[in-house]
């Protein structure tokens, strides 16, 4: 997972657009907005990870910085408990 991959995708694209290009990706295999990844697992997480941190932007006006901030801190909290 890279960071600055999921910081330009939050930022530079909606939640709804996000959304088509994870849709096109599961069912055609078609990366739209050509997403970096080493492999096609990291490049579905980098667009569900910008999904949820542009979400938190849109819905509680969070920053990018802190709506992925916020999203981190969600992220160890669940490997922690792994």
């Amino acid at each position: 997972m890279k960071l600055p991959v999921i910081r330009n995708l939050a930022r530079d694209y909606e939640a709804s657009k996000l959304m088509e290009a994870v849709d096109a990706f599961e069912t055609k295999r078609e990366n739209s907005l050509n997403v970096e990844g080493d492999d096609e697992s990291e490049i579905l997480t980098h667009m569900l990870m910008a999904i949820e941190v542009r979400k938190k932007m849109e819905d509680s006006g969070l920053s990018l910085q802190d709506a992925i901030r916020e999203q981190g801190q969600r992220v160890q909290k669940l490997i922690k408990k792994g």
